[in-house]
């Protein structure tokens, strides 16, 4: 390579050459203004990088980590921290294009909270979304299944932090379904399976036809209504039982025409009616 110093009018340019004697790169400084090219004739000194006052514009992307060269962001080799004094938001790429966190910082420079994007390439609740306080782990997550988890409580009035549970601004939706028919085989494989919290039977064609509960899981809660003209019996799932009872056994108890019960699961098999 060899190098051509030039000083013209509105500057002083230095260009490198490759072998062949094409430009291959400039550096070029023009009053206040020194500018970096990947190539061209000196005074056409677009640069893809230059200074003025202080500043620092790219033309493209800028790299951190001393080997990639993005076409347009910020690709970090670490955080970016902010100055004391202003409000900022700081990038690091954790390992890949297709992880990330995106850290908030406070006045201070201080990591306030932060956002995180995570793809592992797998077919299915690859693609997570989490959400943090601090420089911690995330608070709430959020997959591609659509499955939102949250460590502490849920607020939706709007001004309520709760610590725990759920703080609702207006009535709590339930999953229903109604004009349920009971299975009329009187055996738990032949039981109507119930999917959902609260439950209207409408159809007890025979005394002793009957549902199903959901397979057990700790806090779930199944309401069974029987609008039905006939008693009905509810059995638990699969290896489940019910108020004691052994598994797979129905409950002792038959919901008569016009009653409610409610059932709440306490652990993976095993539910209590009250």
């Amino acid at each position: 390579m060899s190098y051509l110093l030039r000083v013209l009018g509105d500057g002083v340019y230095l260009q490198g050459e490759d072998t062949g004697g094409a430009a291959e790169n400039l550096i070029g400084m023009d009053s206040d203004v020194v500018q970096v090219g990947d190539a061209g004739h000196p005074t056409n000194y677009n640069g893809t990088a230059h200074t003025l006052n202080g500043n620092v514009v790219v033309t493209g992307g800028l790299s951190t980590d001393g080997e990639t060269a993005p076409s347009s962001g910020i690709l970090t080799g670490g955080n970016i921290t902010a100055k004391a004094g202003s409000a900022a938001i700081a990038t690091q790429v954790v390992s890949d294009a297709q992880t990330g966190r995106y850290y908030f910082l406070d006045t201070a420079g201080n990591i306030d909270g932060y956002i995180s994007y995570a793809h592992s390439g797998a077919a299915s609740n690859a693609n997570t979304m989490q959400f943090g306080v601090g420089p911690g782990p995330g608070k709430a997550s959020l997959n591609n299944a659509g499955n939102l988890s949250l460590v502490g409580g849920l607020a939706t009035d709007g001004e309520t932090a709760p610590s725990s549970g759920i703080v609702a601004g207006g009535l709590i939706r339930r999953t229903v379904t109604n004009s349920i028919t009971a299975g009329s085989t009187q055996t738990q494989a032949g039981a109507t399976a119930l999917t959902s919290e609260l439950n209207r039977l409408t159809t007890v064609g025979t005394t002793g036809d009957g549902v199903k509960l959901p397979t057990a899981e700790a806090g779930l809660v199944c309401v069974i209504r029987n609008d039905g003209a006939n008693a009905a019996q509810i059995w638990p799932n699969t290896s489940d039982s019910i108020d004691g009872g052994s598994a797979n056994a129905v409950d002792s108890n038959s919901l008569a025409s016009g009653s409610v019960r409610e059932y709440f699961a306490v652990d993976a098999t095993n539910w209590y009616t009250r």
